[in-house]
């Protein structure tokens, strides 16, 4: 087995000589496992290196690996998710956006859901600008309320959190310096 070239062992190998501390030679058997990251996707490899990545901090490698799991499965659902959360771990807040919106049409049966999940994007980067952004920042909130209030309004108590942080990003960069 010390030989073996089937991807998931390479990715089980690598997540062991992670936790012995010998993050080199485990990344040597992460790319190696990589290899077999071709259509038809294995599951259990998808998931094997995704737990590697996420352990090992790489979060770059965790956002290829879940790309290329839903670009090879478009009607996965939850290969779709799991693509966002790399994308909230990677805090890249336009992907997560883009990704928020094409799951809301694509899965139309939990559209609410994927909106908010864009909402809350569009938030944090309207937060996250300088004041320079002042005026991305207004029409991004002024979006975010429109699409919340198009998908049914605040339902729920982290929903009406989410509808009063947009309140507070419009007032913050409402005031003048």
């Amino acid at each position: 087995l010390k030989k073996s070239d089937a991807p998931l062992f390479h990715a089980l190998r690598a997540m062991a000589l992670l936790r012995l501390g010998r993050g080199a030679d485990a990344m040597v058997a992460a790319s190696g496992a990589r290899q077999g990251l071709k259509a038809p996707i294995d599951d259990a490899l998808c998931r094997a290196l995704s737990l590697f990545y996420k352990e090992a901090g790489d979060l770059p490698s965790l956002v290829a690996v879940c790309e290329a799991a839903f670009a090879a499965r478009p009607d996965s659902e939850t290969d779709g998710v799991q693509l966002f959360y790399a994308h909230v771990r990677a805090a890249d807040l336009p992907k997560q956006q883009l990704l928020a919106l094409k799951l809301q049409r694509q899965f139309p049966e939990h559209a609410r859901d994927y909106v908010l999940w864009a909402v809350a994007s569009i938030a944090l980067q309207a937060r996250a600008g300088g004041p320079a952004d002042r005026d991305t920042a207004l029409k991004q909130v002024k979006l975010a309320r429109m699409m919340m209030l198009k998908s049914g309004g605040p339902k729920t108590f982290a929903e009406l959190e989410l509808a009063v942080a947009l309140h507070e990003i419009e007032s913050d960069r409402s005031a003048p310096d």
